[in-house]
């Protein structure tokens, strides 16, 4: 049975077959589960399983198909703690550029001020966490939406970390501007 790498807690379910533990990520000390309604290598949080591929993905469509293959989708952050433990996986991950990864959220209409979750899901009125002068459709064609990774070089400061910018659907992957492909899966049941 998988335990944590780094110390924790584990719990057998003879009933359900089940496993999960309660690990710490060793960089930053943020709590994760591993589980086993979790496919091998996916994290658990919030009753999602999540999976950073770490790829570099320069148009935001094929980082959805990359999660529809695996099961998953982009992720839908309903929470101020879902979005830290996002940013958390984001800025350790093996591959990090400044553009962290896509996020499943859209602009609803080419040019409107409003956006939706993939699922459908509106996001006016629920939490959001933008950076400042976000969302500002530069160019007119910030249709889709990263989370902004950690801070590696001049193109986003300190305070870009983790907030969310509107953003083309494609990207110039030999400038190092593309997010990473990050999945959010339900638990098995």
């Amino acid at each position: 049975m998988t335990g944590c790498l780094n110390g924790g807690s584990c719990l057998l379910d003879k009933k359900r077959e089940t496993f999960s533990c309660s690990c710490k990520l060793p960089w930053s000390g943020q709590r994760f589960e591993v589980n086993s309604r979790c496919p091998s290598g996916w994290v658990t949080f919030g009753g999602s399983c999540f999976y950073l591929n770490g790829t570099e993905q320069q148009v935001q469509s094929d980082a959805h198909k990359a999660c529809r293959t695996m099961g998953g989708d982009l992720p839908i952050i309903k929470s101020a703690a879902a979005d830290k433990f996002i940013f958390e996986l984001i800025k350790n991950g093996n591959t990090v550029t400044p553009f962290g990864a896509w996020l499943g959220l859209e602009r609803v209409n080419v040019n409107a001020t409003k956006f939706r979750w993939i699922d459908g899901t509106p996001l006016e009125g629920e939490y959001k966490n933008w950076f400042d002068r976000e969302t500002n459709n530069q160019g007119f064609n910030e249709d889709c939406v990263n989370m902004f990774g950690k801070s590696i070089d001049n193109r986003t400061t300190s305070r870009a970390e983790g907030k969310w910018n509107d953003y083309p659907c494609g990207c110039h992957k030999s400038l190092n501007l593309c997010p990473v492909v990050l999945c959010q899966r339900p638990l098995r049941p």
